[in-house]
C-alpha cells in the first residue's frame, strides 16, 4: 500500500504544479489545459475515494491525496474525504451532474466525457 500512497502523492504534486504552470501561461493555454486538468483532478479524487474503501488508508490520509483544485474542490472533496461507501460518493457528486452510472466502471465511464472535452479545447491551442 505504501507505494500507492507515494505514487498518488507524486501525481497530486504533478497535477497541481502543472495546473499552476498552465494558469501562469494565460490565454487559450490556461483555458484549454485548465479545463482538462480540472477534469483529471476531479476524476482522480473520485477514483482515490472509491479505491480506498476496504483498505487501511485512513480518511485523513485519503483526503491528503486529493488534488487541491478542480470543479469538485473543496465542497465535494470534503464530503468524499468522509465517505464510507459508493452511495455516499454518488450522493456527494450528484448535484454536480455526475451520475451514478459513472461509478460502475469509473475509468471507462469517464473516457467519453474526456474525449468530448478535449477536441473542442484542443482546437483553441496556440501554435
Amino acid at each position: 500500500m505504501n507505494i500507492e500512497i507515494i505514487r498518488n502523492t507524486l501525481y497530486k504534486a504533478y497535477l497541481e504544479d502543472f495546473n499552476v504552470f498552465c494558469q501562469n501561461l494565460g490565454g487559450a493555454n490556461a483555458e484549454v489545459m485548465g479545463a482538462i486538468l480540472q477534469f483529471e483532478a476531479d476524476r482522480r479524487t473520485i477514483n482515490i475515494t472509491i479505491n480506498s474503501f476496504g483498505t487501511e488508508l485512513s480518511k485523513d490520509d485519503r483526503t491528503r491525496l486529493f488534488p487541491t483544485f478542480g470543479l469538485l474542490h473543496p465542497d465535494v472533496s470534503m464530503k468524499l474525504g468522509k465517505a464510507e461507501d459508493v452511495d455516499a460518493v454518488v450522493a456527494a457528486c450528484a448535484p454536480y451532474g455526475v451520475s451514478s452510472d459513472c461509478f460502475l466502471r469509473l475509468d471507462c465511464r469517464f473516457s467519453p466525457f474526456f474525449l468530448l472535452l478535449s477536441p473542442p479545447k484542443a482546437i483553441r491551442q496556440d501554435v
